[in-house]
């Protein structure tokens, strides 16, 4: 039996295009999150010779190990870099220091956590910042894991662009915010008067 063809598909309506199939890496890290980096290297060059091109992290995963996990793929198995859509997410905290404390410790932006959860000014471009070093490569779209209900949305949508002017990013993708929220935050920019979004 022939191996079927994995088939490439625009991003939404933007002329990125990505594998139909997405390997997603929340499971790769640390035995705590099910695939520790040992058993999680195979898979990634199994996709990548299988054609799935597109591969979605986030900085919370095994607490950032993902990211350096799909970084050791991409050296250790010669990928070029111009052939591999990386899809990363921000919102939560991480420490990555200790992997074994539990992720909802990290959804609160108080206390220990203050400015290191949500989607302030601050703590997207940190997130960011992070998210391109951990792999050493960039990010070619940014997704948001939730709609921060504590920053404004003006705030939001302004750092969101700022991150693609100063970081080149490809694509944000808000996920998953309520339809609506979103329409109503893309309407923002115009108000503004900044029309780069």
């Amino acid at each position: 039996m022939a191996a079927q063809k994995i088939q490439y598909v625009n991003l939404g309506k933007s002329g990125l295009k990505v594998s139909r199939v997405i390997l997603g890496t929340m499971g790769f890290g640390s035995d705590k999150w099910i695939t520790d980096e040992e058993a999680s290297l195979p898979i990634l060059e199994h996709a990548y010779k299988s054609g799935i091109n597109t591969w979605d992290t986030a900085d919370i995963y095994s607490h950032g190990m993902s990211e350096r996990i799909i970084a050791k793929a991409i050296k250790q198995y010669n990928i070029p870099r111009n052939k591999l859509v990386l899809l990363s997410k921000c919102y939560n905290g991480i420490n990555e220091e200790d992997s074994s404390i539990p992720v909802s410790t990290f959804t609160t932006n108080d206390g220990e956590m203050v400015n290191q959860v949500g989607l302030s000014r601050k703590h997207v471009f940190d997130a960011v910042e992070k998210s391109v070093e951990r792999p050493g490569t960039y990010i070619d779209v940014l997704q948001t894991h939730r709609l921060d209900g504590e920053t404004p949305r003006e705030e939001i949508m302004r750092v969101l662009n700022d991150v693609v002017e100063k970081d080149g990013l490809g694509t944000l993708v808000p996920v998953p915010w309520q339809l609506g929220s979103f329409s109503r935050c893309r309407t923002l920019p115009r108000r503004m008067d900044d029309t780069s979004l």
